[in-house]
């Protein structure tokens, strides 16, 4: 398997987003693989949840891309061993996983030659640097980017929300510094349209969408996720960084992991290419998180059929009639993501509110290479898992967006009501029983 094969689905967004689709995805994949991001973090920083959560996941989130990665860490415990991550310790975890992602990775322990550097908290950088160095600052609930040279404060906190968050606005940076070399590499230039920023600076807080997150543990007692694909793969891995106990998340997805789903599916590894994507993620089953899978691929209820789904069900499946299928079957909360190029976006869905058909009230046509990158991907799943777990904290439906390349503007989220529509692709009015 090559590296441009595996990075397909990423070099079409960028040439989509920065060339207007005119440039060589070969070559945008090579300009990827030259670029390479130092990630600092010293014992103090790195040995918080909150510190791992923001290394670990902005790790992921970057070598996904293709982009290689200076790993200069301690070589600590992990807090918490949440999988796809085999080894215990922090470094050889990051090093082992990153030798089953992307053909041609570069992953290196020592700090050699990298372009941007990342220090995590307030951790000292002992090489002389001459390219951008932005400090990272993690709090329970958010995290702030500084501009270049800025000190950074202690990491903390021993929740990962922040830290998560953190990963996903360091790799929307890390792929940033890429496009000079993605522009060497094809020859072309970026579109001259205006852009909004990734940063820096940063300024991330999760309560601004979900102003009653709360740091306490939570428990489910089943939960039914459609579709096992990149959003799944957000969903689970929040869920694995979280106080949350869940004794039966069901998963129904009937493909397979392929090397075109290592770029942002932050489960699997790539050697777990040709598994069923169910038997994938069981192996992210830990004691809090009981993943059982079933390899088949949800059906549309039949008339009068009664529905099997539990109170909670999540959805992540692109077909945009499969989310009207699972709302046909009405369960109590009802949790659907979607991304397009440059949003992440859930829509939640709760009795007699606006339903996923009023949400997503057309069918766009079936597409087999969807445009995809981590951090959109990863956003969408954490969304989920923020609405879910502040479920009880309203009662309309929602939109909830979030804008992953633009992390760095002070509208970098957004939140709006949704209205039951009269074109309600289901027709949710007229059913007498709702």
């Amino acid at each position: 398997m090559t590296p441009q094969a595996a990075l397909a689905r990423t070099t079409r967004l960028i040439n989509e987003e920065y060339f207007g689709g005119a440039a060589d995805a070969d070559a945008i994949a090579h300009g990827l693989l030259l670029t390479t991001v130092r990630l600092v973090a010293d014992e103090k920083n790195a040995s918080t949840l909150a510190g791992q959560a923001a290394l670990v996941t902005a790790f992921q989130l970057i070598a996904r891309m293709g982009i290689g990665v200076e790993v200069i860490v301690p070589e600590l415990q992990l807090v918490l061993a949440v999988p796809p991550l085999r080894a215990l310790t922090l470094r050889a975890a990051l090093v082992d996983l990153g030798a089953d992602l992307i053909p041609g990775l570069t992953i290196r322990q020592t700090a050699v030659d990298a372009e941007i550097t990342f220090v995590f908290g307030d951790s000292a950088d002992h090489k002389a640097n001459v390219e951008p160095t932005f400090a990272v600052d993690v709090s329970d609930f958010g995290c702030r980017i500084h501009t270049p040279g800025a000190p950074g404060s202690r990491i903390e906190s021993d929740v990962a929300y922040g830290g998560l968050a953190a990963g996903a606005a360091v790799a929307a940076l890390a792929l940033d510094r890429a496009l000079p070399n993605i522009e060497a590499a094809t020859e072309r230039t970026r579109t001259s349209q205006l852009r909004p920023s990734p940063g820096p600076p940063v300024d991330i807080d999760l309560r601004a969408i979900f102003p009653n997150l709360s740091l306490a543990s939570r428990s489910i007692s089943h939960l039914d996720v459609i579709s096992g694909g990149a959003v799944t793969n957000g969903f689970i891995y929040t869920l694995l960084w979280l106080p949350v106990r869940c004794e039966q998340l069901e998963v129904a997805d009937d493909d397979d992991v392929d090397w075109h789903n290592l770029n942002r599916c932050t489960q699997f590894r790539a050697s777990d290419v040709t598994s069923p994507k169910v038997a994938a993620l069981e192996r992210s089953c830990t004691d809090s998180l009981r993943i059982t899978g079933r390899r088949e691929r949800f059906q549309r209820p039949g008339a009068g059929q009664a529905s099997t789904l539990p109170d909670d069900v999540v959805v992540g499946v692109d077909r945009i009639e499969a989310r009207w299928w699972v709302q046909e079957a009405w369960p109590r909360n009802l949790y659907v993501a979607a991304t397009s190029n440059h949003e992440a976006v859930v829509t939640t869905h709760y009795a007699n509110g606006a339903c996923a058909g009023c949400a997503h009230p057309q069918a766009a046509p079936p597409s087999d290479e969807i445009p995809t990158i981590s951090f959109v991907s990863f956003w969408a799943g954490l969304l989920q898992v923020c609405a879910l777990l502040t479920k009880n904290a309203h009662s309309t439906s929602r939109r909830l967006t979030v804008f992953p390349f633009a992390l760095g503007e002070s509208s970098w989220a957004s939140i709006s009501e949704l209205q039951p529509i009269a074109g309600c692709a289901i027709q949710c009015q007229r059913r007498g029983n709702r």
